[in-house]
């Protein structure tokens, strides 16, 4: 069971460092439902915000159009045996 987590909750993480760049590992209840965040300073803080998923009809969109046409007579592209469910 994933417990609540309030304003005032304090983790201590390590960072890892990796050539010019540093990680950190979020703890669980931490985690956030994204696969891409926006990161940025104020006030002397370091920031994390998760960036909205863009829903399926927006991926969609970017699809190209189908160039090809339905088929006339489908009916010819039809299973040559009965099938039983």
């Amino acid at each position: 069971m994933k417990r609540s987590v309030t304003m005032s909750s304090t983790y201590v993480v390590k960072l890892d460092s990796r050539g010019k760049s540093q990680s950190l590992t979020l703890p669980e209840d931490l985690r956030l439902n994204a696969t891409e965040v926006e990161i940025y300073c104020q006030d002397g803080r370091l920031i994390i915000e998760p960036l909205p998923q863009p829903s399926l009809l927006a991926k969609l969109v970017l699809l190209d159009d189908i160039e090809e046409s339905f088929p006339e007579n489908f009916t010819d592209n039809l299973p040559l045996d009965n099938i039983n469910l």
